[in-house]
């Protein structure tokens, strides 16, 4: 009895793995998409995150994605001195949707179980090595989801804070504006005595006449 159970569990464990898999493989064929198409949709996705980078269906300003690293294919081109440059992948922070994160995640799990009946004790330390942060976007309030190794004992970066490049400059604006709010102490002249802000940091006078009475008296001291 125990066996036949096993086995009912390993079959539905595989059917499982495959349709998992299946899923994956469709999400994963560029969704009939050019390499062009694939890297333009990245490269929107990154800057504005209005689409999945891995579904490419469009998303809501208020839709959950997780931050992930994708590859994008760069064309051949020349560099500033003309010498030819081949083609490449490079990676971009993008963000995707729910549905695909959790397609990675289940694809993940069973890559590492065997046989979809569990794992070794270095897997399960696989999986409990990354930790999902859980935040709001600092530019456009989204909930966001943020692969953070646990080693790092490290908060986020402002940079990891946001879904896309556009809310970072607007975070970073907003940043500049706050550090440049900085109310200085106001001091006594050296001369009239009235309270002032000063323009340097070694300025001891109010305006230009107290400056020049200073400078008169220093000349009769002498």
């Amino acid at each position: 009895m125990e066996i036949n159970r096993r086995r009912a569990l390993q079959r539905e464990g595989e059917a499982r793995g495959k349709a998992i898999r299946e899923a994956r493989a469709d999400r994963d064929d560029l969704c009939g998409r050019t390499p062009g198409e694939v890297r333009e949709l990245r490269e929107q996705s990154a800057k504005s995150a209005t689409v999945c980078a891995d579904c490419f269906e469009p998303l809501s300003p208020t839709a959950s994605v997780t931050m992930a690293s994708r590859p994008v294919l760069i064309p051949a081109d020349t560099d500033w001195q003309g010498r030819p440059v081949p083609e490449f992948y490079d990676r971009r922070r993008v963000p995707i949707c729910l549905t695909c994160w959790l397609i990675n995640l289940q694809c993940d799990a069973l890559s590492w179980t065997r046989d979809g009946l569990g794992g070794d004790q270095h897997e399960n330390e696989l999986l409990q090595s990354e930790e999902i942060r859980r935040l709001r976007c600092l530019g456009c309030g989204r909930p966001l989801r943020v692969d953070h190794p646990r080693r790092y004992s490290r908060g986020l970066h402002l940079s990891e804070q946001v879904c896309c490049r556009d809310c970072a400059r607007v975070t970073s604006n907003q940043r500049n504006r706050l550090r440049r709010r900085v109310e200085h102490a106001k001091v006594k002249c050296a001369i009239c005595k009235k309270p002032f802000i000063q323009k340097r940091s070694d300025a001891k006078t109010c305006s230009n006449r107290c400056r020049q009475k200073m400078f008169r008296r220093s000349l009769v001291g002498r």
